[in-house]
């Protein structure tokens, strides 16, 4: 018995203990994560963006460890320490950013959805979709450095 048990049945983001960058998703279906897995009691698609970000992965990449082949441990004592920018959302400059990121990951859950379901002889139409997840992913990347005031400089940094 765990204290957080009912958390697993709610929406959530999940994530791997151990990868080479951010690999959040978002579960809306109450599944439940195994021993290598994490869970994040949030359904925000603002912070998933976040999370999932280079900026995010630049920066445990900074306090975390790593292991054999570049892998980073996403582990909570990492996570804690990112700095997430909470918007004013009263403040409609920041509310328009917040809602752009929002609208940027519902896009990106759109395409990986159509990804997943699209039989695998479809070659052409998976290479469509996969520059579409590629140009959305640097779209939510833009919007998190310009979230965080990164000049031109420091986003070249980020990107190696």
């Amino acid at each position: 018995p765990i204290a957080y048990y009912k958390e697993f049945e709610k929406p959530k983001i999940v994530l791997s203990e151990i990868a080479l960058n951010g690999q959040f998703a978002l579960d809306t279906e109450g599944f439940y994560a195994d021993m290598t897995t994490f869970i994040i009691g949030s359904d925000s698609k603002y912070l998933l963006a976040l999370l999932n970000s280079k900026l995010v992965t630049f920066f445990v990449s900074k306090i975390s460890f790593q292991i054999r082949g570049g892998f980073l441990r996403w582990k909570r004592q990492y996570i804690e320490q990112i700095p997430i920018y909470r918007p004013n959302l009263e403040n409609p400059a920041e509310k328009a950013r917040h809602d752009e990121i929002v609208s940027l990951v519902e896009t990106m859950l759109t395409l990986k959805r159509e990804q997943g379901e699209l039989d695998p002889l479809f070659t052409d139409k998976r290479q469509a979709l996969a520059y579409q997840i590629a140009a959305a992913d640097r779209k939510i990347d833009a919007a998190v450095y310009a979230l965080y005031g990164l000049t031109a400089e420091e986003i070249k940094v980020v990107e190696g």
